[in-house]
């Protein structure tokens, strides 16, 4: 089934200053093939400060049986694959549960436009590995 996105975004927090944006993303199995999970889409235009991510339990990693983390600027449709920042699960990577993880943080914010998606691509590499539920933490800042 393919995955629908709301064609309007609602205006309710642009110019209000830097807000951080929760979400959870699924646990994803050992065997699951690549997913796309859309995390964000920007209310307004503005920009995107940091994006971090705390997993619910220890990821081990894994030398080559393992799984990329990637957030990527999905475009309006939600079908972009530019990527901003990658989290390979290899053994140095490991995770404990409840870390966070500051994935993404640019020098100069991300501009972007009311309706651009951010998005996570979880790559499996050999047989991957088990990911537990993510929560997702985005720094925006709305403009007008």
């Amino acid at each position: 089934m393919a995955t629908v996105f709301p064609t309007k975004v609602p205006q309710a927090f642009a110019n209000i200053g830097i807000r951080e944006h929760s979400v959870m993303e699924a646990t994803i199995a050992a065997a699951t093939a690549d997913r796309t999970t859309p995390i964000f889409r920007c209310p307004s235009d503005g920009v995107i400060h940091s994006v971090s991510f705390v997993v619910g339990a220890a990821v081990a990693g894994h030398a080559t049986n393992t799984r990329s983390i990637v957030l990527a600027n999905g475009g309006a449709a939600g079908t972009g694959t530019t990527a901003l920042a990658t989290r390979m699960l290899t053994v140095a990577n490991a995770l404990a549960a409840g870390e966070a993880i500051l994935l993404y943080e640019p020098t100069t914010p991300l501009a972007v436009t009311r309706g651009l998606l951010l998005t996570c691509l979880n790559q499996k590499e050999g047989t991957g590995i088990v990911v537990p539920e993510i929560l997702w933490m985005i720094q925006f800042e709305g403009r007008k």
